[in-house]
């Protein structure tokens, strides 16, 4: 008598016996020794034997011989197979629901009806309980609720940083930013997207002036809500999340802080301009540079005065100190006030702390202001005027000294 086990394979069924062929010991698994019977098969040197068995003996020899790993593998094959078919079948679906307000097609009509009380009606029956987010699917409240309250992300890029709480949005972010693929184009200009959404966002806005969300504080209007509610977090509750953490830098965007830390802190300006040495982290504001400094063109115009500017902010800035006289950040210690936080701490640093952080490599010459040093090197060791008056040779390296020079040497001369 040998202790024999046979492998499902070896099984066969003919007229109601069974057949053992060849034979092989096997060591049976820990796992299902309680479970598989060792089975005594009596050999007379035969490679095959046909040994008698009844029908009931077959059938429960049979499920004993199979082994779980076996019956999850056939279990998962039928659901691959079963998903395989079913979306081949999909795939092959006629669509016969269109909707009538866009292009869009469905296989079932309560599909379509879910788009059309989506898109076209607005009709969103999820909400956020802890903002105002609101969404016509359960599946993106979940993903609202995970990503933006809980920090859950679980898809990650792997050329990145980037995380994102759905595998679609992890896609469009590979896409657009790793692999440059921007298939949404405006017939208008040069603007690119990889979102048909945001192509329409684009042309309602800059191209067709609809600006629907409007500021219930100011006269602030957006075409995108995400904008709007941006400028009541900055402008209206002054909400910066994003916080430097070798300065008291703060913004709305972790790309402004990105940018920030790499141009002052680490001195990395990517833009640079190719008339003078402007350099900057943004590409925007070197072609605001450009078109400012060196085409002359400034759209914004002050409505008191001759003033202008190539930045919306720059002019409502200079309406606030020059002709309103706002200047929030006012010292203690004398009477200097500042518009901006970042000029009131260097006030307070350079002339009652006396704390000067920026040395010229040259001399001994110390400022609180990089852009100081900078002149002093250009004016003082370099001898670089980049200030001319335009009636005679007369260089200077600011702009105020030759406005000074024009009004005593040129008084007659209008600017």
């Amino acid at each position: 008598m040998n202790e024999l086990i046979a492998s499902d394979k070896d099984i066969r069924n003919q007229d109601m016996l069974i057949k053992y062929e060849p034979y092989e010991e096997l060591e049976v698994d820990d796992r299902y020794k309680d479970i598989i019977p060792k089975i005594e098969v009596e050999l007379s040197g035969e490679e095959n034997k046909t040994v008698p068995k009844t029908i009931d003996t077959e059938e429960k020899l049979w499920h004993e011989m199979k082994s779980f790993d076996d019956v999850k593998k056939e279990e998962l094959e039928e659901q691959v197979s079963t998903i395989e078919n079913y979306t081949e079948d999909t795939q092959q679906e006629v669509k016969h629901h269109k909707c009538t307000h866009c292009t869009y097609q469905s296989t079932f009509k309560s599909i379509m009806d879910k788009h059309i009380n989506n898109v076209h009606l607005g009709i969103k029956s999820h909400k956020c309980t802890l903002c105002d987010f609101k969404t016509a699917r359960k599946s993106y409240l979940k993903d609202h609720m995970n990503s933006k309250h809980l920090g859950i992300k679980n898809h990650k890029c792997n050329q990145c940083d980037y995380q994102a709480s759905q595998k679609n949005t992890l896609k469009k972010h590979i896409t657009t930013v790793h692999l440059g693929i921007k298939n949404h184009k405006c017939t208008q200009c040069d603007y690119q997207t990889n979102e048909k959404s945001k192509l329409e966002i684009h042309i309602d806005g800059v191209h067709l002036g609809l600006r629907k969300h409007k500021c219930n504080q100011c006269d602030y209007q957006s075409s995108q809500k995400s904008a709007l509610t941006k400028h009541i977090n900055i402008i209206h509750l002054g909400i910066k999340s994003h916080k430097c953490g070798q300065c008291d830098f703060q913004t709305t965007k972790k790309s402004s802080l990105d940018r920030h830390i790499e141009g002052v802190h680490l001195g990395i300006k990517n833009y640079k301009c190719t008339q003078c040495d402007y350099q900057t982290t943004d590409k925007n504001k070197l072609q605001t540079h450009l078109d400012g400094v060196h085409l002359g063109i400034k759209d914004h115009k002050c409505s008191h005065c001759d003033f202008q500017s190539t930045h919306k902010s720059s002019l409502k800035e200079h309406i606030d100190v020059i002709h309103l006289g706002i200047k929030n950040y006012k010292c203690k210690h004398c009477d200097y006030a500042a518009y901006h936080k970042s000029n009131f701490t260097i006030h307070m640093n350079s002339v009652h702390l006396n704390i000067k952080g920026f040395n010229c490599s040259h001399c001994d010459y110390q400022a609180s202001r990089k852009s100081c040093v900078k002149k002093h090197i250009n004016n003082v060791h370099f001898g670089i005027k980049n200030h001319k008056c335009s009636q005679c040779d007369y260089q200077a390296t600011k702009k105020c000294f030759v406005e000074s020079h024009m009004r005593n040497e040129h008084p007659n001369i209008k600017k």
